[in-house]
């Protein structure tokens, strides 16, 4: 079994108008109760900025739904590091997910965060930022 989410930084403005293009939640009016083990990948990204950034090569998305991996000596919930496509344009689509655990069953709210290669919130980012998601349960088949 699996399921698709898409999250962006500009759909639950009414719950967290606070969000922002690097930091943002995403409330689900459908919690996701997953019963056994469930993983879960970051399979599209679309992230950009109206800046023109020519030293960031890379960005780091993390979210307080998956399994801890180390960066840079550190444990942090890390979904997957991006590489730049274009001056400010990190829009990549993954022929391969790379799954982590998911540590929580129930799942009201997703919340995103992009950092930058040295561990600084990315707020340069100033455009909408969207994110899919596929949560598989374990083992595949």
């Amino acid at each position: 079994m699996s399921i698709y989410a898409i999250v962006s930084s500009n759909s639950s403005l009414q719950y967290f108008p606070q969000n922002k293009a690097y930091h943002f939640k995403c409330h689900l009016n459908t919690p996701l109760n997953l019963e056994g083990i469930w993983k879960v990948a970051l399979l599209e990204a679309s992230v950009s900025t109206s800046k023109s950034l020519r030293t960031r090569k890379s960005i780091c998305v993390y979210s307080n739904i998956c399994g801890e991996s180390i960066v840079n000596g550190d444990r942090e919930p890390i979904l997957r590091k991006l590489l730049a496509n274009s001056l400010s344009n990190w829009d990549v689509i993954f022929e391969t997910g790379h799954y982590m655990p998911v540590k929580t069953n129930n799942i009201t709210d997703i919340d995103i965060y992009i950092t930058t290669e040295e561990g600084l919130l990315a707020s340069f980012l100033d455009q909408t930022s969207s994110f899919t998601l596929h949560f598989k349960a374990y083992p595949f088949v």
